[in-house]
């Protein structure tokens, strides 16, 4: 008998990468901004979690992009940011042609910060996509670099639901010693259990 699977990947994205609030020209020509390398990190541990089902099942892989605009109030636009940086991901990846990586993105602006847009990519796929929280073929997929993969495993197994399975994926990207010195902070302070009520209550909705 088929079964019928769904990947359900999170974009991270954390910065901005393009000037005047959003809107204007891009930060860095460089090197890829760590967004798209998250992005990138989380569509191939996606479609190897999908590859790695067993043959005659079938499988749907939604990646969702929520990160807004600010922490206040994150699904609307603000003095310091016109455009959400989910769509500053996906203008990043269309510009510079990778066509793939942008037409993979589910965009839904609605969230500020690690831990609440892993809520805000769980609530989507259960409330919009009609994921099943007791569906144990259900695979939470994300990435990130090695600094912050212990916080976003932590907060992943506290989100999802119970009967979902969980893969988060490693990528290299520039992270500065102030970043990492914050990231042990808030990695503690997951540790001991500290997340607030409205996030778990995303993660819980429908």
């Amino acid at each position: 008998m088929n079964r019928h699977r769904t990947v359900l990947g999170v974009a991270l994205a954390l910065e901005d990468m393009f000037a005047d609030k959003g809107r204007g020209c891009i930060i860095s020509c460089s090197r890829r901004p760590g967004a798209v390398k998250r992005l990138i990190a989380t569509r191939r541990t996606c479609e190897r979690v999908a590859t790695g089902i067993e043959g005659g099942d079938t499988t749907e892989v939604i990646i969702i992009s929520s990160a807004g605009y600010g922490p206040e109030n994150p699904g609307k636009k603000n003095s310091q940011r016109q455009v959400s940086l989910a769509d500053q991901l996906a203008r990043w990846c269309r510009e510079r042609g990778m066509l793939a990586q942008a037409n993979s993105i589910q965009i839904n602006p609605v969230s500020w910060g690690t831990a609440s847009e892993i809520a805000a990519a769980i609530a989507y796929g259960i409330n919009e996509r009609g994921l099943k929280q007791d569906d144990g073929e259900v695979f939470l997929v994300t990435a990130t670099n090695p600094a912050h993969w212990l916080r976003v495993w932590i907060t992943c197994r506290k989100l999802k639901p119970r009967a979902w399975k969980l893969k988060v994926g490693i990528t290299l990207h520039r992270f500065t010693f102030r970043s990492r010195l914050r990231e042990v902070f808030a990695t503690i302070g997951v540790l001991a259990g500290r997340m607030t009520t409205r996030i778990q209550q995303e993660a819980d909705k429908g």
